[in-house]
């Protein structure tokens, strides 16, 4: 797989935009701030889902087209936490009596929901630039306006 390319607003901040080369069709990501559905998170994925979206405005790269991808991650990372909190609270393991009276002890059904979660999350962060392999990989939103429509995000 090659190298992702630039957008254009970005090639003309950096002074490297080319007419011949650009794509007339190219999609251009507003800068409103996005908001979740209010009926399709939970309490505990609405807390990371706003968590992420102050981190994200402050590295400069959230936009509005990035609600559904926010809100995954959201989503894998409460359950990743409540997967380990159930492990905290219950334990590791549970026991588990044969037909034959002999005691199993089981791992957890939560272990697997846990790394699945983390999985597919660390997957999710990584696009937006959050583990410190791929940071260096995302580029910075560009500030076209001058007006700022991510003020109301910092009051939250």
């Amino acid at each position: 797989m090659g190298r992702h390319s630039l957008p254009d607003e970005i090639k003309k901040i950096r002074g490297t935009f080319r007419r011949d080369r650009s794509s007339s069709d190219q999609p251009t990501p507003e800068k409103n701030i996005p908001k979740p559905h209010s009926d399709f998170l939970s309490k505990n994925a609405r807390f990371h889902y706003w968590r992420l979206a102050r981190i994200l405005h402050k590295m400069k790269v959230l936009s509005e087209s990035d609600v559904i991808t926010l809100e995954l991650a959201s989503i894998h990372l409460a359950n990743f936490y409540e997967a380990n909190k159930t492990l905290e609270k219950e334990g590791k393991t549970y026991k588990i009596t044969t037909r034959e009276g002999s005691i199993v002890h089981k791992k957890r059904p939560e272990w697997a929901i846990r790394n699945e979660s983390y999985i597919l999350a660390i997957g999710l962060l990584s696009k937006f630039g959050l583990t410190p392999s791929d940071r260096t990989k995302v580029k910075v939103l560009p500030d076209l306006d001058e007006d700022n429509p991510w003020a109301n995000l910092s009051r939250k």
